[in-house]
């Protein structure tokens, strides 16, 4: 089993988890009993660790749903691909993707939270989706940030969105210069209204 993420003397305030479900039980587990465990203890700093989970595409089948639903709870950011969270929810995907695809499967995975959901925060859930860029759907701000590419750049590019992995990193030092502003950690913009 790899290491744990909160073996370390300062616990960090986010964590990118990228797994599967297994694993992610474990980690949400420990990371739960070290809260608690810190809670009962005198003179230690609690444990304010959130989690960034990115899902593994072998667990975004349909066998999984009640699963992720559990899991996705026990977050503060939930962030699958388009095809992925298609796939968990076995709604049929289409090439090109449009914006309405995203925003459908992002809301209809949010319902679902929200059924099962015992009056705990529901996670941001951000749908990455390539050339369209990235969705958010959440308590405090709902919207899209574009994915930046040129027309001139356009032959050369792979992955709009840079991969999973610096996309959510980006977005995590967002968060933890925003102070977890979901809105303001995403996109850079604060909002004055």
């Amino acid at each position: 089993m790899p290491p744990s993420p909160f073996a370390t003397p300062v616990s960090p305030e986010w964590i990118h988890v990228v797994c599967g479900v297994p694993r992610m039980f474990d980690i949400v587990d420990e990371l739960e009993l070290l809260k608690k465990q810190r809670h009962s203890s005198t003179g230690l700093s609690p444990i304010k660790s959130r989690l960034v989970w990115e899902p593994l595409p072998f667990s975004c089948i349909p066998e999984e749903l009640n699963s992720m639903i559990s899991l996705s709870s026990r977050t503060a950011v939930f962030s699958p691909n388009l095809l992925e969270v298609q796939s968990i929810l076995s709604i049929p995907h289409y090439s090109p993707p449009i914006h309405s695809h995203v925003e459908i499967a992002a809301r209809q995975f949010q319902t679902l939270l929200l059924n099962r959901s015992s009056g705990s925060q529901l996670p941001a859930i951000i749908v990455r989706a390539g050339e369209l860029g990235a969705y958010t759907l959440s308590s405090s701000w709902t919207g899209w940030v574009p994915a930046f590419w040129t027309k001139a750049d356009q032959s050369r590019i792979v992955d709009v969105t840079g991969g999973g992995n610096s996309f959510l990193g980006g977005l995590m030092a967002g968060l933890l210069i925003s102070d977890g502003d979901i809105r303001t950690g995403k996109t850079g913009l604060k909002d004055h209204s």
